[in-house]
This record gives C-alpha cells, structure tokens and sequence, in this order.
C-alpha cells in the first residue's frame, strides 16, 4: 500500500491546550537538512502545519498526525478535544505507511473556528 486517501474526512481534534502554526520548511535532500524557505503549494501559497491537532478519519484519531493548511491560522487556547474543522476547495486527508505503523497527514484551505453547541463531542 502507499497510500490511501479519504476526501471527505475534515474533521481534526484538539490535543494540546495550545494550538498554533508553524511554518513547513523545504527539506535539502543533498545537505541533508531542512532550510529556512518555507514549503509552497502547487498554486504558491505558503504551508502551515498546525501543532496541537490530530486528524480524525472514520471515527479514528491519528495522535501524530499532521495537519496543514496554506492560511495562516492565530495560535489559541482551547480544551483539549475541541473540534475544527478544515475548509477549502482541496481538503484531503492521506493515511500511508511509516515506521512502527500508519502516517496521515490532513490538507486544506484553512481552519474554522471551533465547533459550538450540539456539535461538539
């Protein structure tokens, strides 16, 4: 397997009181090392990756799991397992083998507010 994709999974968890972004750098194969340019999309939008967050597919929680979105999003204070969601027109979300078990990395636009009310679990 290398990957499978699940594009209608868009809901991530908090799992840290503190969630905040930070940037995705360029990994130089050659060197050996990350640089200090940051990663772009394919439509040249800058890469966060939000700390604090795992990606929830098919009612799973991948702890570990990245989540990055091309909107930068304003660190917060919130309860750990409080919801967002990821919006935009590219959400995805990928599972794929990595060492000792399944990576996931969950993609989008941006992240909405967290989840009110009866939403909230």
């Amino acid at each position: 397997m290398r990957e499978l994709v699940f594009p209608t999974a868009t809901e991530v968890v908090a799992t840290r009181v503190r969630v905040e972004c930070t940037p995705v750098r360029v990994y130089d194969k050659e060197a050996k090392r990350y640089t200090d340019q940051q990663e772009t999309d394919g439509h040249g939008r800058p890469i966060w990756e939000i700390e604090g967050l795992a990606p929830i597919i098919m009612d799973a929680i991948f702890e570990g799991g990245k989540v990055q979105v091309t909107e930068f999003f304003e660190p917060q204070r919130v309860p750990i397992g409080t919801h967002f969601v990821l919006a935009g027109d590219n959400v995805t979300a990928r599972v794929y083998p990595s060492r000792g078990g399944l990576g996931c990395t969950m993609s989008g636009d941006r992240l909405t507010q967290p989840k009110k009310g009866g939403d909230q679990q």
